[in-house]
């Protein structure tokens, strides 16, 4: 169990430094051209999978279990400080920063590049309000079933709130990111229900069904 810890902290590290590699592509070196950058190799394949890598490691490290009201409100305080508080806090500060207000930082998907804080954020809220759900389920296999229905309405439900939408629109959609949400909860969910059927170890799927 602790080597598989140490394996995810390392593989969550490499996942940090490729993020960074990437943004020192855009930012440093073409200086914020997305198109320039994606001229150069090795962003475009960074940008393949960097991102699903980091969300993908965030959801296999949480723990399923049965927590109480209690304890599900103690742990949404924990990730309010440790990713909105941050989100708000630099993002505000980067953009005042940059000559802008607080809506240029707001509004936009990107966020000036926090998103991800926030989508994050979003993501364990949806978590949270599932979990509880899932674990009224008592045989396993009912239970992988309603599981994989939850990632399937959860991705169309996010498809239909960003149909038709205007990345560059002031709406409430792109207040909340939700075309990152979108992108990428399935990596957070599927590294969720990996680590619930303990296929981390096993990668069998037999184990599952069983």
């Amino acid at each position: 169990m602790k080597e598989r810890y140490n394996y995810i902290d390392y593989s969550k590290a490499f996942a940090i430094l490729l993020v960074i590699t990437g943004h020192i592509c855009l930012f440093c070196i073409n200086r914020g051209n997305v198109n320039n950058a994606d001229n150069m190799r090795i962003y475009s394949w960074l940008t393949v999978f960097q991102m699903p890598l980091f969300f993908f490691l965030s959801g296999i490290v949480i723990k399923h279990k049965d927590y109480s009201i209690k304890e599900t409100i103690k742990h949404l305080y924990k990730k309010t400080r440790q990713l909105l508080v941050p989100f708000f806090l630099f993002g505000t500060i980067f953009t005042l920063f940059i000559h802008q207000g607080f809506c240029e930082f707001i509004t936009p998907v990107m966020k000036q590049g926090y998103w991800y804080l926030l989508v994050l954020f979003e993501l364990y809220l949806i978590y949270y309000f599932f979990n509880p759900i899932s674990l009224l389920c008592k045989s396993k296999m009912f239970s992988f079933v309603v599981d994989l229905i939850f990632i399937v309405l959860l991705y169309s439900m996010l498809q239909l709130l960003n149909k038709g939408v205007d990345l560059n629109s002031s709406c409430w959609q792109n207040y909340l990111s939700l075309i990152q949400v979108k992108r990428y909860a399935p990596f957070f969910f599927v590294a969720i229900f990996l680590r619930k059927y303990d296929a981390v170890n096993t990668l069998s799927i037999i184990n599952i069904l069983c």
